[in-house]
């Protein structure tokens, strides 16, 4: 089967193309999936696959089942989720396009204040720091997704302890908050340092 050549094929070719075919499925199903997750947990199973360019369908199959919000907080509880979507996000090796849909289905899941506890976790936290901090035009969106995310996460006062102490993220919030003219809002921005240094 197709799933079979995806994961087990000796050929790594093989693999990659089998990747692409199931991701491009995914893609064109409807993006609500109702009670149905084995797409997604497809998606993850096969983002252990390191090839950019698998990488980057994937991640763009689970931006969209994510941009649905019906499918948010079914999508936060598949096993390895998370972890599929941050290393995607940060990998060396990924494409801008990955690194960008990636983040953007991480602030999706954000937006759903049932899915903000479990997803102030370390990689979500490392990831968005790291990618936030990024001084590239290349990656201005995936930088404004990650900023997102890490407001979004903050709006929880319960979050708040555990981010603060992160290793980077008022730093990065701050340098933000200096030269932030779009989306989110210096305020916004702002605000977030103040909630965030203010739980300390």
């Amino acid at each position: 089967t197709l799933t079979n050549a995806a994961t087990n094929d000796s050929c790594q070719d093989v693999r990659a193309e089998a990747v692409k075919t199931l991701a491009t499925y995914s893609i064109k199903q409807p993006a609500c999936l109702g009670g149905s997750m084995k797409l997604v947990d497809l998606m993850v199973d096969l983002s252990k696959n390191t090839n950019p360019s698998c990488a980057q369908i994937i991640a763009e199959a689970l931006m969209k089942k994510a941009a649905f919000p019906a499918n948010r907080t079914l999508m936060i509880e598949r096993d390895g989720l998370i972890e599929a979507l941050t290393r995607i996000s940060y990998a060396n090796m990924s494409t801008v396009a990955a690194r960008e849909f990636s983040c953007c289905a991480l602030n999706d899941l954000s937006c759903e204040a049932k899915n903000r506890q479990k997803m102030t976790c370390t990689s979500v936290l490392t990831s968005m720091v790291k990618i936030a901090s990024f001084n590239d035009d290349a990656s201005l969106i995936a930088q404004e997704y990650a900023v997102k995310v890490i407001l979004n996460l903050s709006a929880e006062a319960n979050n708040r302890k555990r981010m603060a102490s992160q290793k980077g993220l008022l730093s990065v919030l701050v340098q933000r908050a200096a030269s932030s003219n779009g989306n989110p809002t210096k305020d916004d921005v702002k605000q977030a340092v103040i909630n965030l240094v203010s739980a300390l």
